[in-house]
């Protein structure tokens, strides 16, 4: 019998949480189960992966199968969800870009979306006999009937990576608004082999009646390419990342943020200047940067926080704040048996492990005038690994919202930042003013008798 693993995804426009479904062998579930081919030690312990999730690259080739029905004819053109999916700088409906557009921009050209658009086909069934089957089964009923059908004019077999052992990489869209029911938008798996490849995880979703929207298809991407979790859920509030990553609930399905930086930086999409909690100095965090922070579990190399300063522009316009982000990442959470787990989560005020439920609120931002400081101190549990013992990682005296905020570690505080050497170091210095410290550094100009630049650091003999 066909193995039924499938997770449901639900979006909600007002600021709320939402909820997912992960559904495997009749069983609600966090996480699809791991294809063979992507097996791998998830680094419970030693040197750290070069990635946890499946990692795509270049150009990959994705197959988007169009399907109507009796009782919900097409609204749209092929053309016209060819262009949502594929047109360089797609802006109808007030989308911000197409979803191949999406992915070059929050990858950094690492990953090239190109989809073949097939159909329409008109489904045996009304849509409405496959909304209401039950069980999430008319979704998986549908799913193979269209394969099949159009199994003669496509060669499934040119789809997915080299090395994988499935597609990976097939949509059925559908005609007509998304139903909360078995055609709700949903990524599945199908151990369906069709030109001797096994089609894998794909997803279904609706295409809408009045606009067509990006949200969803670059949602179900993200579990149908990488495996990666829904993120809603967290232990003690509902939210999970909240509109943070494109793997949680978000306010603008036109446009939506980014994967997180813990996913992004497991792709190699964005780099990372690793930490620990003995790190001494004065640290900047360029806004929406590619380059972010990061301090690993010293006995866990699965386990890290990311410090991220988040500005709402961009493709992050839709978030209600801005400032130092702190995301609580752990592969050993990204559990199918215990749904009380999430692998990311974003940590909030007074140790909190999920943003307020109304994301207006600025609980979850640190800087200067709301929380100047993360620490066990300020944010007890929320600072430490999840095994409950103490990180030792203390950022503070976080500066204002800025295109560029710094934070304090060890015993230098920002307010020596700008002053004379002397000042800031207790110690005899050059006249001039334009000495500042710097991740750890005491960096100065001379400006007479030619103009040299130089770096003091601590311990030497000056």
């Amino acid at each position: 019998m066909k193995a039924l693993y499938l997770l449901t995804c639900l979006f909600f426009l007002i600021a709320s949480t939402a909820q997912g479904r992960v559904v495997y062998h009749g069983k609600q579930v966090r996480q699809l189960p791991w294809q063979e081919s992507e097996i791998r030690p998830l680094a419970k312990t030693g040197a750290l992966p070069d990635h946890f999730w499946p990692h795509p690259v270049g150009v990959r080739p994705m197959l988007a199968l169009l399907v109507d029905f009796s009782d919900a004819p097409a609204d749209f053109s092929m053309a016209a969800v060819d262009s949502l999916l594929n047109a360089p700088g797609y802006k109808r409906f007030g989308n911000k870009g197409s979803v191949r557009d999406f992915y070059l921009d929050v990858t950094g050209g690492k990953l090239d979306i190109h989809y073949l658009v097939k159909g329409y086909y008109r489904a045996l069934k009304t849509k409405t006999y496959y909304e209401t089957k039950g069980n999430y089964a008319g979704g998986d009923e549908l799913l193979d009937e269209v394969l099949l059908a159009f199994d003669k004019d496509v060669d499934y077999s040119t789809l997915g990576t080299p090395g994988e052992s499935a597609a990976n990489s097939v949509a059925i869209l559908y005609a007509g608004d998304e139903h909360d029911g078995d055609l709700w938008g949903t990524t599945s798996g199908s151990d369906l082999k069709l030109d001797g490849k096994r089609i894998g995880r794909a997803f279904w979703a609706g295409l809408g009646k009045s606009s067509m929207i990006l949200s969803t298809n670059c949602h179900e991407m993200g579990h149908m390419l990488f495996n990666w979790p829904d993120l809603y859920n967290a232990p003690t509030a509902t939210g999970g990342v909240g509109a943070h990553c494109l793997m949680s609930s978000y306010a603008d399905e036109y446009n939506p943020p980014p994967p997180d930086e813990a996913l992004s930086a497991d792709q190699g999409w964005i780099q990372v200047k690793d930490l620990q909690a003995s790190s001494q100095g004065l640290f900047t965090a360029p806004a929406n940067s590619d380059t972010v922070y990061r301090f690993l579990n010293p006995l866990r190399s699965n386990e890290s926080f990311f410090v991220v300063n988040r500005k709402n522009t961009g493709r992050y316009s839709s978030l209600d704040g801005k400032g130092i982000l702190i995301f609580h990442f752990d592969m050993s959470w990204n559990e199918n048996q215990d749904d009380a787990k999430v692998a990311v989560l974003l940590v909030a005020e007074k140790g909190k492990l999920a943003p307020p439920k109304n994301w207006a609120e600025p609980a979850h931002y640190f800087y200067r005038e709301n929380q100047p400081e993360f620490s066990a101190a300020m944010q007890q549990t929320g600072n430490a690994w999840h095994d409950g013992t103490a990180s030792g990682i203390r950022l503070y005296d976080i500066g204002p919202i800025g295109d560029n905020m710094v934070f304090s570690m060890g015993s230098i505080s920002t307010s020596a930042r700008g002053l004379p050497l002397a000042a800031a170091a207790g110690r005899r210095a050059a006249r001039s003013p334009a000495y500042f410290l710097a991740n750890g550094t005491f960096v100065g100009n001379a400006s007479s008798p030619k103009s040299r630049s130089f770096a003091l650091h601590s311990g030497m003999d000056w």
